[in-house]
């Protein structure tokens, strides 16, 4: 139950494969050839793209909340000027209100592994354990999607409302994966002499090695490295992952007079998924917020003027949250998780170094469209007014990176690099910026069979800047990598 899979029914939308495969963070379409951030995305005029400006997918490329959307409308060619923020393809969608009459549903689907028969892939070693600790038939598969909605009047004829819930569980087996890790004949407490006779890994001929002769912190960072359970020096493991998605959707009408009606809507959809590491005790966790919040009115001031006017905010955060099992981990750097350990010969242990991201995007919109029909012609002319506010809390290489050339060189504790950031780095950024878009529509009916479509939307934006870094050193506006239309006055017809 995907709203946006409605989109590829329409000719000329594809969904963008990366190896064969689904993205996995984002729904993302190309229309007729575009590039894949030429789309734009609405609900009930308001925008709803990503930081990415993409898809409003979250992070397990669902949209959820299917029951809460009245009408779903794809544009591909023929655009009016009404629509802007992007050159491609429009999706307008339409929230749901109630009625005089109280309307609801309920459902659940459900997909579990005991249903399913296994694959040409799916062995007994890649399956993992079951609760009982006895071997599994198939990898974990388990996933529920429920949800209800209901809609009717607060007031009758006067004042309705409309609710929907959808949630979505999955427990995904990924089958078994494996990693080249450190010999139990390789560790030791501080001062164990390991030979090569004891520690093949220390490649033949080589000497000795006294473990925690350098530096006796190394032997935090070999016990990280679990032993092997499969044969050469492999460790084998089974994760399910979970994902977990809430989605909720509330919206009120009001009906004043037979002229004059106003909506307020609030949607919400959060987004936990686990994901795994090269070593089972390390975990990514990924998060995703969207939120969206509109209120409109609408005032008929004769058959043939209309006026609509909104405004509405949207929230879409995403990041990464480091996951330990277990207590007493060590770190690189004080006051940040540990990042991550590189040493030849083994596949790299602890976090990415670039962990934990939080990247957040408000929008502040302001819209109002009006409707007038004169004779043959139906006009409209708006405009649409948005705060754009971009913020990025990346680490950088906070929790930084440690890399040993050789086995030998962790025993010993001698690093070959150990990289972070410098002492009073600027790890967050935040970059502002506004766009004004105003348009006139003309649709002009020759007769019945020949109308004439024509529009002019004029749609500048300021250059974005990072106000972080004006802050410290008051460099705000340089740097721009196209004019600013409001202060360059040279001609902005055809290429700039």
């Amino acid at each position: 139950r995907n709203c946006q899979d409605l989109t590829l029914m329409q000719t000329g939308v594809n969904l963008a494969l990366r190896s064969g495969q689904q993205t996995a963070l984002v729904h993302q379409v190309s229309v007729n050839g575009a590039p894949l951030r030429s789309n734009y995305y609405y609900i009930d005029g308001a925008p709803m793209v990503s930081f990415q400006n993409l898809s409003p997918s979250s992070i397990i490329g669902s949209t959820l909340g299917i029951d809460g959307i009245q009408e779903y409308k794809v544009i591909t060619s023929g655009i009016s000027a009404e629509y802007g923020m992007a050159m491609g393809a429009q999706m307008a969608m339409v929230s749901k209100s109630g009625t005089n009459q109280f309307h609801g549903a309920g459902f659940e689907y459900i997909r579990n592994d005991v249903l399913s028969a296994r694959n040409f892939f799916d062995t007994p070693a890649g399956a993992g354990l079951n609760a009982a600790g006895q071997q599994r038939r198939i990898p974990t598969f388990r996933r529920n999607n429920f949800g209800a909605s209901l809609g009717g009047p607060i007031k009758k004829d006067n004042t309705f409302f409309f609710f929907t819930y959808e949630g979505f569980r999955e427990r995904l087996g990924s089958g078994s994966s494996t990693t080249s890790t450190l010999a139990p004949g390789c560790k030791g407490p501080v001062g164990t002499v390991i030979t090569v006779a004891a520690c093949p890994q220390l490649g033949a001929g080589a000497p000795p090695v006294t473990i925690g002769s350098v530096s006796p912190a190394t032997v935090q960072l070999i016990n990280l490295f679990l032993d092997p359970n499969s044969p050469g020096n492999q460790l084998s493991f089974a994760f399910n992952q979970p994902s977990t998605e809430n989605f909720y959707q509330a919206r009120v009408d009001h009906t004043f007079s037979a002229k004059d009606s106003i909506f307020a809507r609030y949607t919400d959809d959060r987004v936990n998924q686990l994901d795994r590491l090269k070593f089972p005790q390390f975990h990514d966790q990924y998060v995703s917020l969207m939120s969206y919040t509109s209120i409109g009115e609408t005032h008929i001031f004769s058959p043939s003027l209309i006026n609509s006017a909104r405004i509405s905010f949207s929230r879409n955060t995403q990041g990464g949250i480091v996951v330990y099992d277990q207590t007493h981990l060590p770190t690189l750097f004080a006051g940040v998780p540990l990042g991550s350990i590189t040493v030849g010969g083994l596949d790299a242990n602890g976090f990415q170094a670039g962990e934990p991201e939080h990247i957040l995007m408000n929008f502040y919109t302001i819209g109002d469209d009006v409707n007038y029909i004169h004779g043959r012609h139906s006009m409209k002319f708006g405009t649409l007014l948005n705060q754009v506010q971009i913020g990025d809390d990346n680490p950088g290489n906070a929790a930084g990176t440690i890399d040993f050339v050789t086995i030998a060189d962790l025993l010993q504790g001698t690093p070959d690099a150990i990289t972070g950031n410098t002492p009073g780095s600027l790890l967050s950024r935040f970059y502002p910026m506004k766009t004004f878009g105003f348009y006139f529509q003309d649709d002009i009916k020759v007769n019945s069979r020949f109308t004439i479509s024509a529009g002019l939307r004029y749609e500048p934006s300021t250059v974005p800047y990072d106000r972080q870094a004006c802050a410290v050193d008051h460099h705000c506006e340089g740097g721009a990598a196209f004019p600013n239309p409001f202060t360059d006055v040279t001609p902005t017809f055809g290429p700039i």
